[in-house]
């Protein structure tokens, strides 16, 4: 029963991991289906004075379902808490019939109630909102725009206070929940999210619209999004427009999901190795046992393979209890999963039955336990007696060696009972200890280092592409004469500042590829200030580019491949794969589709201008130099933007920091997951010595009272268990100090390219060598009652029985 018990338990943690893994894995695409997800979304560039109109767009071949959405200039009342919230008005269908939010509680706005919205889980739990609730908006009219951009916020709530800036709204929270689309975003740019009814705009006309999207389903997916976005630029082809695909948020998704995807199956990996090896130690000291009676039952007629199905049937019992265990814990800790931003996603949380990992699951702990059973079953059925069984083995050379030395005679009796096995009756496992202890050690070891990595990755931007202090926005909209005087000022501040060590422009577009499309930057200047490079270079020629890691692999491209590249022309030109970068999460507006660690493109601003759309998009990378303060840091800054809002032109100022890709955030939110998976391994690992050293104690009394007998005092008894422990310790750590350390770099190295970033494996030396020591120093503890169950043996009355 105990057997049967620990089985089931792992079995089905084991099971519960992996349907989570699955559920974690699957849980964005289940949402996009069940909302109803748009394939595109189109966003003009011009905004409102765009020329393309939503009915000819509608007229495409490929169009299935197109809504629209309008953007209006909206903030919060409440400027300490935030400035901007990304409010939207659908209409046709969109956010209702299609592409609609999640909604996690109440229900979307109605169109006969205008001052209703739904809003997301950022304004909800910022405002400490529910549903039922009222919050007050600020609706930005047309001439309140060059104030926004100019002023501060203590002036901007002055204004607003006196009525001078924006009309005040109530608004009641209709609902509450998040848009897909936000679930994961890197950092910087996740939006707070309003959602009214096109009612709102009938009552309040005013309201200043400078942009709106057109959300659209096509006939064939995913498959039709090229095809689709030449025949919309072919509608405009003097303007800009951005597109952000489905493929682009499902794949950020995927990665984004990845690191708990990979913690869960780790754990599942862990827990069911360690579950199967103490399993079979179980099994195998069950074995041990009943060898004991094998020879009773030979001598009453049994045979070889009815001495191994009277195992078996045993083993089979096993099994099937284990079996029914895992079922019932699968079940019970399936509403722990799915974890991370999967949680957010998933459309049906709570219990899950997952039909395909159960079912498989049920079987494969059958199979299993009966394999662990079957390998020591047949060994002691084919032994004709205990003498049989064991005589392939021989005396261990370490303890020949201790002896020719003239140790103690507990040391040598401590080493032998670590290494031998023993004979007859007496006889205990001994090499599943050693490499159980190994394994957890190994596994410990490897965890420290991959946490290490991380730790390291997160705190080193150069290894996610960022090797700038500041990414500045600066530029005279709608004015491109006003820009590049504005540039100009702005290279001369730069060129003479004694704060700066270097700086770099990077132009934002997109490049379209033979099958799809993929973001880009140009660059021009420094080439220190600018993307990680990996391995080549960077483009220094209109013929070059220089790829992420996945584009590469998708285009089955290497560093010196050819890539064909669609331009604005409409020819395809052919550049030459210069480099492999790692980039940061930088694009042209928040929702746009962006590059990402292993993903994107590199070329020249000159190549860029001719091969992608002009979004108008020349950020200045700026790295200060070490010694500079962050006063004197801050003045530049502050500098640019006020040259930038000078003039009284509507300008764009926008200062963006150090900005950690959505999946490097969701490795930082998983790092302690190796170090709690090889806590609880070594917490086995640990209980396994326990129970091999009290199994050795019991089935070696007769020796240890022998050796009593023979002049040992209680404290000899203790030092040899003690010994015993600490040889198994020591060669545990000879084996997994070194396995954990090359586990750890390996995994890590796969782990970097997987994720397109910069392999640079960290070893934690004096945490490896802190780990070593205690696992001396436990092993030892843990041998301390063993020890003392071992000296108050009593020997007349052990050999007596025996």
């Amino acid at each position: 029963m105990v057997i049967a018990l620990l089985g089931g338990v792992a079995g089905g943690v084991t099971l519960a991991a992996i349907a989570g893994a699955r559920r974690t894995d699957t849980a964005y695409p289940r949402l996009a289906e069940a909302t109803k997800a748009y394939d595109v979304l189109v966003n003009p560039d011009q905004g409102t004075d765009s020329k393309l109109r939503e009915r000819d767009v509608a007229r495409l071949p490929r169009v299935a379902q197109i809504g629209r959405i309008d953007g209006l200039a909206v903030i919060g009342a409440n400027l300490r808490q935030s400035r901007d919230y990304l409010t939207f008005v659908p209409s046709g269908g969109a956010y209702t019939k299609f592409s609609q939010p999640k909604v996690t509680d109440g229900h979307l706005p109605r169109r006969n109630h205008p001052t209703e919205a739904f809003i997301d889980d950022v304004i909800a739990g910022m405002n400490d909102l529910v549903v039922g609730d009222r919050f007050r908006l600020v609706v930005v009219r047309p001439h309140d725009v060059q104030a926004l951009s100019t002023l501060d916020n203590a002036a901007i709530a002055t204004r607003i206070r006196k009525g001078q800036l924006g009309r005040i709204v109530s608004i009641r929270v209709a609902g509450i929940g998040v848009i897909p689309d936000e679930i994961v975003a890197d950092q910087g740019f996740r939006q707070a999210t309003v959602v009214l009814s096109a009612g709102f705009t009938q009552r309040y006309p005013h309201a200043y619209e400078p942009f709106f999207g057109l959300v659209v389903r096509l006939h064939g997916g995913a498959a039709s999004i090229p095809a689709f976005r030449r025949a919309v630029e072919r509608l405009v082809p003097d303007e800009a427009i951005a597109f952000q695909t489905a493929p682009v948020t499902a794949a950020k998704f995927e990665r984004a999901v990845q690191p708990d995807v990979g913690a869960l199956t780790i754990f599942a990996v862990v827990v069911g190795l360690t579950g199967a090896l103490l399993v079979a130690q179980g099994l195998a000291r069950q074995a041990f046992l009943e060898a004991s009676d094998a020879p009773t039952l030979r001598a009453l007629g049994f045979d070889r393979a009815q001495l191994f199905g009277l195992s078996m049937l045993r083993a089979s019992t096993i099994a099937a209890g284990s079996a029914l265990v895992a079922l019932v814990v699968a079940f019970v800790v399936s509403p722990l999963t799915p974890i991370g931003p999967a949680r957010t996603a998933e459309p049906d949380p709570g219990f899950a039955f997952d039909g395909l990992v159960i079912g498989l699951g049920f079987v494969a702990v059958v199979l299993v336990m009966l394999g662990l059973a079957a390998i020591p079953s047949w060994r002691f059925a084919r032994a004709r007696s205990l003498d049989d069984r064991d005589a392939d083995r021989r005396p261990s050379r370490i303890v020949g060696m201790l002896g020719d030395l003239g140790a103690a005679v507990p040391t040598i009796v401590g080493v032998r009972m670590a290494l031998e096995p023993g004979r007859g009756r007496t006889a205990v496992p001994v090499r599943t200890t050693i490499v159980a202890l190994a394994l957890g050690l190994a596994v410990v070891v490897g965890a420290t280092g991959v946490a290490a990595s991380i730790d390291h990755l997160i705190a080193t931007p150069t290894l996610f592409g960022w090797n700038w202090d500041v990414q500045i926005n600066a530029q005279k909209d709608q004015d491109p004469a006003g820009t590049a005087a504005l540039h100009e000022t702005i290279d001369r501040v730069l060129d003479r500042s004694r704060a700066v060590s270097g700086w770099s422009t990077l132009t934002l577009s997109d490049l379209r590829l033979s099958n799809s499309s993929v973001p880009a930057v140009g660059i021009v200047r420094d080439a220190a200030v600018a993307p990680s490079v990996v391995s080549g270079r960077l483009p220094r020629r209109t013929n070059e580019i220089a790829l992420g890691a996945r584009t590469l692999r998708s285009l089955d491209a290497d560093v010196g491949s050819i890539v064909a590249v669609r331009a604005n022309s409409g020819r395809l030109r052919h550049l030459r794969v210069v480099g492999r970068v790692v980039l940061p999460g930088v694009g042209t507006y928040p929702g746009s589709d962006k590059t990402a660690l292993g993903e994107g493109a590199v070329v020249t601003r000159h190549a860029l201008r001719t091969l992608g759309p002009d979004f108008g998009r020349d950020d200045y990378l700026i790295r200060f130099r070490r010694d500079a303060s962050r006063a004197t840091r801050s003045r530049l800054v502050n500098r640019i933007g006020t040259i930038t809002g000078g003039e009284g032109a509507t300008s764009t100022f926008e200062v963006g920091r150090q900005r950690r890709p959505s999946d490097i955030l969701s490795y930082q939110r998983v790092r302690s997951t190796p170090i709690v998976l090889a806590a609880v391994l070594a917490v086995l690992a640990l209980a396994s010595i326990v129970h091999a050293l009290v199994t050795s104690v019991r089935r070696r009394r007769s020796e240890l009272a022998l050796l009593a007998t023979l002049g040992f005092t209680r404290r000899q008894v203790s030092a040899t268990i003690a010994w015993q422990a600490l040889t198994v310790a020591t060669i545990a750590l000879f084996v997994g100090v070194p396995a954990g350390i090359a586990l750890g770099r390996m995994g890590w190295n796969a782990l970097a390219d997987s994720l397109g970033a910069v392999a640079a494996p960290v070893v934690p030396v004096f945490v490896v060598a802190a780990i070593a020591l205690g696992a001396l120093l436990v092993t030892n503890l843990a041998a301390a009652v063993p020890a003392r169950l071992a000296s108050r043996l009593r020997p007349a009355t052990i050999l007596r029985s025996e």
